[in-house]
């Protein structure tokens, strides 16, 4: 992925069959040998490798006939059927939605949180060969989302990094929450709400344990909360069902409460807060 807004995509298998991928180290150590100028001026890479252009901001288009959105920014890779790949890619876009530029993530109304916002994800899907077979929204109405994480259970989680409340921008909702996207059930996608339990904040990343599902995350503020510890619990349970209590600002960083995952098939309480000493970007 590119600044600007370009998605890329290059054969993974190529990592172990590269004509330098046995070479021996160079000065700079392991490595693949120098890299060769690209004509296309997009990406320079070790002889024997290869990129593919899948998404391009205002060059490609979605499903839906707009352009491609700008601003992308973190992306998870899943497995589709075909031997194929889906990619969720945020779109870290801020501020008014009209003032944002003709790049924006478009609101359909049944994947849209705060319809005054700008940003969201796109997924796209590739074959084998990473030839992109189409680009369609997958969460709209989100403000500046940075960066993520895959679940265990194949999901992508979306972060906001901001603190912006309603009446900001024109905003109509509250942001600064972290959002689950299904990258193979569009239908799973439909009303997205936050995920309360993991707290409101300038979210970054988030990363889950494979082995308990505690989920890490890092915050980029001045002064960062660097991860709060979730575990699993039974779904359906009442406290999975209750109102999420201290997950709304301005006191959501003291005790998130337990809510389901968009799957519904997992769910998460809070364990407690660990502050870092440096923040994270």
């Amino acid at each position: 992925m590119l600044a600007g807004g370009v998605a890329l995509i290059g054969s993974a298998e190529g990592l172990l069959t590269a004509p330098n991928a046995g070479a021996a180290p160079g000065p700079g150590g392991p490595g693949y040998g120098p890299v060769m100028p690209d004509p296309a001026g997009r990406l320079a890479l070790p002889q024997g490798f290869r990129y593919v252009v899948v998404s391009e901001a205002g060059v490609t288009r979605l499903d839906s006939g707009e352009p491609s959105p700008t601003n992308s920014d973190g992306m998870g890779a899943f497995p589709s059927r075909g031997n194929g790949t889906v990619l969720v890619q945020n779109h870290e876009l801020r501020g008014a939605h009209a003032a944002a530029g003709p790049l924006v993530v478009p609101t359909p109304p049944e994947f849209t949180y705060d319809p005054q916002a700008p940003g969201g994800t796109t997924t796209i899907t590739v074959d084998r060969e990473g030839r992109r077979q189409g680009e369609y929204v997958s969460l709209a109405g989100t403000s500046t989302n940075c960066a993520g994480g895959v679940t265990p259970w194949r999901t992508w989680l979306s972060c906001e990094e901001t603190e912006d409340l309603a009446g900001v921008n024109g905003y109509t909702l509250d942001h600064g929450y972290v959002f689950e996207v299904d990258p193979e059930d569009r239908n799973a996608n439909r009303n997205p709400q936050p995920i309360k339990a993991l707290g409101w904040s300038a979210h970054e990343a988030v990363a889950v344990d494979p082995g308990n599902a505690t989920m890490y995350l890092t915050e980029d503020a001045a002064t960062p909360t660097a991860c709060s510890a979730a575990g699993p619990r039974p779904v359906g349970s009442a406290a999975a069902r209750a109102p999420c209590a201290g997950s709304d600002p301005p006191t959501a960083r003291s005790r998130p409460c337990g809510a389901p995952t968009r799957r519904g098939h997992r769910s998460m309480t809070c364990r407690g807060w660990s502050r870092s000493a440096r923040p994270t970007g």
